[in-house]
């Protein structure tokens, strides 16, 4: 009897400190909306668009400026611009909060939240004639936008 109370009692204490702390989790979504500005250098083989002239094996250093425009909970939209070039990303915060990953029209990004306004991504693509990968430190220009 005192056994099955006991055991009530844990389950009953676990049960609201997940409510709790998934509660409180909610509210620590990092605001991503806002123009993030770097350097991305990497490792390509055949045509980029962000690289004049570029054939074969390259090692390209271009800046790159990302604008966070909606979001919505852990998911978002933006722009990605280097070179004259934008394209549209979509993205999602993973639920730890601290990672994430992005898709643009032709290839994928992982990242990490260094900080509010610092971000470490990855990019990677494997065309048919074209195959990149880079990696950036990202910061936020200003604070969050409304």
């Amino acid at each position: 009897m005192i056994r099955d109370y006991v055991w009530r009692a844990v389950t009953f204490t676990l049960i609201v400190s997940g409510v709790t702390v998934g509660a409180a989790r909610a509210q620590d979504i990092p605001d991503l909306k806002g123009t993030w500005t770097g350097l991305g250098t990497g490792v390509a083989i055949g045509p980029s668009p962000y690289v004049a002239g570029s054939e074969g094996v390259h090692f390209p250093d271009v800046e790159f400026t990302i604008v966070i425009e909606q979001q919505k909970d852990r998911r978002f939209v933006g722009q990605i611009e280097a070179a004259g070039r934008k394209e549209t990303i979509v993205g999602v915060i993973a639920p730890d909060l601290d990672e994430g990953v992005m898709v643009d029209a032709d290839g994928y990004y992982n990242f990490e939240l260094d900080d509010a306004d610092t971000i470490e991504l990855c990019y990677q693509h494997n065309l048919a004639d074209s195959k990149l990968a880079s990696c950036y430190r990202l910061t936020r220009s200003g604070s969050p936008q409304p």
